[in-house]
């Protein structure tokens, strides 16, 4: 994960600007994020057309999709390691043009893409999870291969997951009667 900034107050208040890097860094952010949390990031929305003019024109009622930027307060948090994205459910806190404050929206914590996390109170766990996904010491891999009669599963073993990287499969022939190097053996 790399750290871009961050700002924290006498009162254990404060903020933190990440870019997820993997889905290691995922995982770290599901255990790190709570209810109650603060998020600011980009994200898309639709955006219902306004017209100038009193009359029913076609474009009524259709929507724009727009990227805005959104600051949450999380109510809850889905991740699944398969995927490589985090939801984050929650309402808006700060007004918005398009957007009024208190409305529903879910965003995306996405791979490569910067948001900013702002907790009440930064506590020595939450810290150390900070600090150890941004080490590059503490991320040390592990490779790992499984192997099976024409499977080989290539992993990645981390401090919390492993992560399958590879499959390989190759189908191995049968043996056939009559081959074989025993069939002229000389016999005593």
């Amino acid at each position: 994960m790399k750290l871009l900034s961050q700002s924290f107050e006498k009162d254990k208040s404060g903020s933190t600007t990440l870019i997820p890097q993997d889905k290691e860094d995922l995982w770290q952010l599901y255990n790190l994020i709570q209810k109650g949390d603060e998020i600011k990031l980009p994200t898309h929305r639709n955006v219902k057309k306004t017209t100038s003019g009193g009359g029913g024109g076609k474009d009524k009622g259709k929507a724009d999709r727009k990227l805005l930027t959104l600051k949450m307060s999380v109510e809850d948090i889905e991740y699944m390691p398969s995927d490589e994205v985090m939801r984050i459910r929650g309402r808006t806190v700060e007004p918005n043009e398009f957007v009024p404050i208190q409305s529903y929206h879910t965003a995306e914590v996405q791979l490569g893409k910067q948001f900013t996390l702002i907790k009440p109170d930064w506590d020595e766990i939450s810290y150390g999870i900070i600090v150890s996904a941004c080490s590059i010491e503490e991320k040390a891999e592990v490779g790992a291969v499984i192997m099976e009669e024409g499977v080989a599963h290539l992993c990645l073993v981390t401090d919390n997951m492993t992560v399958l990287r590879n499959k390989i499969e190759k189908s191995i022939p049968r043996k056939r009667r009559g081959e074989g190097g025993g069939g002229n053996m000389i016999k005593p």
